[in-house]
């Protein structure tokens, strides 16, 4: 072979060594060291080149390697090589050789636990992170401030049966905060604190409703007592006491509508006997063919005797004071309008549906506009304690729920209802209507957060903090507004 020949095949190898060290350098995974090794000492042997780096010279140094190198130019052919120039893909047969050593063989073998290795890290279960769920979407942060919110607040509760539940919350609270701060020590310190708090009214509380019930002598006087022991359901024989207290008190009632009863029918048979005998010839001889009657009588009598005095009158001749019935129940006239009356239930605390309600049956950030109390009064107490006629006489009431006074918290959209609750403002309002009232009973607007709502306490005062949304030991006094037209 001429030195031209040579030369032209020899620059061929090395072309085609430079085309296998790129395609090495493209695939990281497939390191074939081996094979760059043998193809640069080919080159090296046939021209040499300057540029070498040191594996050239470590190359050079593997003679049993070389010479099979040295061998393989004499049998190569310029045509065969040109496809080499065109198609990379040629080069091959120079990999199967390198691939044939036995170092090659290893290296690949060695670099797949390599390759699997980020795959394995990829796919691995890594410990999950995400944070506990907590009830309500609070984070530990937001539960531990919740909870110092219902620490706060026990310095106002003035009914000392309230305290033990409102510890019982910041503790439920404090344990939604988990590891925050020092959340888990105030869950204990909170749950030892209602049982402090239990203990020092209990005793108290169970004393004063025994004296109650011995003294009581009508249904409401029973009631109070049955409210007391109430307050310390569980202790001793609180619950067969409070249980004695609703006997006697619904004993009271059934005789005081006995009574009812007897004296309606003896004033409708005195009625019927007076119309009869004015009917007779007997009394127009007497009267000289002339009627007289009470309504004579009643046009003398000044109107501030006739109205405001509790007495029982018909809607449409109804003034504010006055009693009337509507529908299942008794209800006290607040304010009148020309074909209007603005009524509020009398007596509720004798109907088991409105007492013992909750204001909503979760807790939870709730507004008049939202609460489950809401929707039972205008819908199932509506269905159910007026008949068709009836409800077409209840008027819908444009309802402005304002925000609380002291903490600002928002009192939720303006409703338009059929059956509403009052204000602070309407009850501060009606006070002297109304003054005989003395139960723990809901109003609209929220409490010091919206997962309160304030109530009137048993001492006729507005508690502008509020209670807990779920507690259902409040009595619920509906308020409707009814055409006399």
């Amino acid at each position: 072979m001429s030195d031209s020949e040579k030369k032209s095949v020899d620059g061929k190898t090395v072309e085609n060594t430079a085309t296998e060290k790129k395609a090495a350098d493209k695939d990281p995974a497939e390191n074939k060291a081996a094979e760059n090794k043998s193809v640069e000492n080919k080159a090296a042997e046939n021209k040499p080149v300057d540029n070498k780096s040191a594996e050239n010279k470590a190359a050079d140094n593997k003679s049993a390697e070389n010479k099979p190198a040295d061998n393989k130019p004499a049998e190569s052919k310029p045509a065969e090589s040109k496809p080499a120039d065109k198609k990379p893909a040629e080069s091959k047969p120079a990999d199967k050789k390198s691939a044939e050593s036995k170092p090659a063989d290893k290296k690949p073998a060695e670099s797949k636990p390599a390759d699997k290795k980020p795959a394995g890290n990829a796919g691995a279960k890594p410990a999950p992170k995400p944070a506990a769920k907590k009830p309500e979407g609070l984070n530990p942060e937001a539960a531990y401030a919740k909870a110092q919110q219902f620490l706060l607040a026990d310095d106002k509760i003035t009914d000392k049966s309230f305290r033990p539940d409102n510890f019982k919350t910041a503790a439920k609270y404090f344990k939604q905060a988990g590891d925050y701060k020092d959340a888990k020590k105030k869950a204990e310190e909170c749950l030892k604190a209602a049982e402090e708090a239990r203990e020092a009214y209990v005793e108290d509380y169970y004393i004063e409703g025994k004296r109650l019930m011995d003294t009581a002598k009508t249904p409401d006087e029973y009631e109070t007592a049955r409210r007391q022991f109430a307050k310390v359901a569980g202790y001793k024989d609180a619950d067969a006491l409070a249980k004695q207290c609703d006997e006697k008190q619904e004993a009271l009632y059934m005789r005081r509508a006995k009574r009812v009863r007897f004296k309606v029918i003896l004033f409708a048979a005195a009625i019927v006997l007076i119309i009869a005998f004015v009917k007779s010839p007997l009394w127009h001889r007497m009267m000289g063919d002339r009627f007289s009657g009470n309504q004579a009588s009643e046009d003398n009598i000044p109107d501030s005797e006739k109205h405001g005095n509790g007495n029982y009158f018909e809607p449409a001749e109804a003034e504010p004071g006055d009693k009337v019935t509507f529908g299942l129940y008794d209800w006290r006239v607040l304010e009148r309008e020309d074909d209007s009356l603005l009524l509020l239930m009398s007596g509720a605390e004798k109907h088991e549906e409105t007492r013992g309600r909750a204001y909503n049956d979760t807790l939870e950030d709730t507004t008049w506009a939202d609460c489950t109390l809401r929707a039972w009064l205008n819908g199932e107490f509506l269905e159910n304690g007026f008949s068709e006629e009836e409800r077409e006489k209840i008027l819908p009431q444009e309802c402005v729920n304002p925000d609380n006074k002291v903490y600002g918290t928002e009192g939720g959209e303006d409703t338009e209802d059929k059956v509403t609750l009052l204000t602070g403002d309407m009850y501060e309002q009606y006070l002297e209507l109304i003054k005989t009232i003395s139960m723990n009973f809901w109003i609209r607007e929220p409490g010091y957060t919206q997962q309160n709502a304030q109530f009137v306490s048993h001492r006729r005062e507005v508690m502008p903090y509020g209670y807990g949304v779920d507690c259902d030991r409040f009595y619920v006094i509906p308020m409707i507004k009814i055409s006399v037209k």
